[in-house]
C-alpha cells in the first residue's frame, strides 16, 4: 500500500494529507497558533478513523520553507521525531522552487 503523508503550512495554517497514489484520503487543518500542541494528536486522530499506523506511511513529504520560523520548527521537529522513530523517510520540499516549477509548468513564466 503506498500511503504517503504531505504536510505544508501557510501564514495561518498548518495544512495535511494522506494520500495513496495520487487519491487523497484526507485533508485537515489547523491554526499554526496551536500547532505544538495539536499537530501530533490531530495526525493521531487522522490515521486512526482510517485504521492506518505509522508503519503502514511509505514516506512523509513536508514544506521546508520560506515560511515562519516557529511554524517551520514545530512542523519539522514534529516529522523529524516520527521519521526518526518509525524510520520512515522524511522529504524536504523546497517551498519557492515547487511554486516555480508549477507556474512554470502552467506557462505562466515567460
Amino acid at each position: 500500500m503506498s500511503i504517503f503523508l504531505a504536510i505544508q503550512h501557510t501564514y495561518e495554517t498548518i495544512e495535511w494529507g494522506l494520500y495513496q497514489g495520487t487519491n487523497q484520503l484526507s485533508y485537515h487543518s489547523i491554526s499554526k497558533m496551536v500547532a505544538s500542541s495539536k499537530l501530533l494528536p490531530a495526525l493521531s486522530d487522522m490515521f486512526a478513523a482510517h485504521n492506518i499506523k505509522l508503519t503502514d506511511i511509505l514516506y512523509i513529504a513536508t514544506n521546508q520553507g520560506p515560511g515562519p520560523f516557529t511554524t517551520l520548527r514545530v512542523v519539522i521537529s514534529t516529522l523529524n521525531g516520527i521519521s526518526f522513530a518509525k524510520k520512515t523517510p522524511l522529504v524536504g520540499v523546497d517551498g519557492l522552487a515547487a511554486s516555480l516549477e508549477e507556474f512554470d509548468q502552467n506557462n505562466l513564466i515567460p
